[in-house]
């Protein structure tokens, strides 16, 4: 009952051409040595780089916990895979989108729906059991656990809407 989206498809392939198998969760220098990135850690805002052709992640030094780390590189990859061009020098509504496009890419990159899909997990508290399994804090986790499910159900009602449809009636041109 669940119908893939483009973004979903692209992270599994991601996935599979890094060689990554996810056993607890890859980890943040595996994967950013894989794709050739550089980490740093500065006092400086979390931003993706290009310097030189070589791509750089920085992550801010406040980021303590490693889920914060995780989550920040997710949303930093997509402006180092996907991004082109200064952020800055874009008018704000751009940088919004780019901005939203970016949280929902980490989304789902730290939580790829290829391990959501397998996982068994309890129906009740079930966002601590995903924040501990894909190491990201908890607000994120249920984030990522409310787009799940709006997905399975928005593909339920796209079924049932297709099931009781009447059948389009053809359009005939008259000849004269």
């Amino acid at each position: 009952m669940y119908c893939k989206t483009e973004l979903e498809d692209y992270v599994l392939s991601l996935y599979k051409s890094l060689g990554l198998t996810w056993h607890d969760g890859p980890l943040l220098n595996e994967v950013a040595e894989r794709l050739n990135i550089e980490i740093i850690h500065s006092p400086f805002h979390s931003q993706a780089l290009r310097i030189g052709g070589r791509v750089r992640i920085n992550l801010n030094i406040n980021l303590e916990m490693y889920a914060d780390q995780w989550e920040t590189f997710g949303h930093e990859l997509h402006h180092a895979l996907i991004d082109v061009g200064n952020q800055a020098l874009f008018p704000f509504p751009l940088r919004q989108l780019r901005e939203q496009k970016a949280q929902n890419f980490a989304l789902h990159f730290c939580i790829p729906t290829f391990r959501l899909e397998h996982l068994h997990w309890p129906e009740r508290d079930a966002a601590p059991f995903i924040a501990e399994k894909f190491r990201v804090t908890l607000p994120f986790a249920s984030k990522r656990l409310e787009q799940y499910r709006n997905r399975i159900l928005q593909n339920q009602i796209d079924d049932y809407a297709a099931s009781v449809a009447e059948p389009a009636i053809p359009f005939q041109i008259d000849k004269c």
